[in-house]
């Protein structure tokens, strides 16, 4: 068991804080807010929108060519995913 799912398991509330690309990672946390839990986000040197990414940066991060449209219900669904798979590793 990892020290983050130690604290996810026991802690009431949490903050999350992301990192480069972990940034939208967090603000994905903190906007769905998992259970009701956490508290606040940071966010350090995050990645810029990734809406604004050409020259096949959004392929690399997301399998996503640069003419596909990224609007709020891909953003929303790509987070609820992010969310889901960050708290399934955390709970197991």
């Amino acid at each position: 068991s990892s020290a983050a799912s130690d604290v996810y398991k026991r802690q009431e509330k949490y903050a999350v804080c992301g990192y480069s690309s972990g940034g939208p990672h967090a603000i994905a946390c903190a906007v769905l807010n998992l259970n009701n839990r956490v508290a606040a986000a940071g966010l350090v040197s995050s990645d810029a929108p990734y809406t604004a990414m050409g020259g096949g940066m959004r392929k690399r991060l997301f399998g996503v060519d640069d003419d596909v449209e990224m609007d709020m219900e891909w953003a929303r669904a790509h987070a609820s995913r992010s969310a889901a798979a960050i708290h399934k590793r955390l709970v197991g």
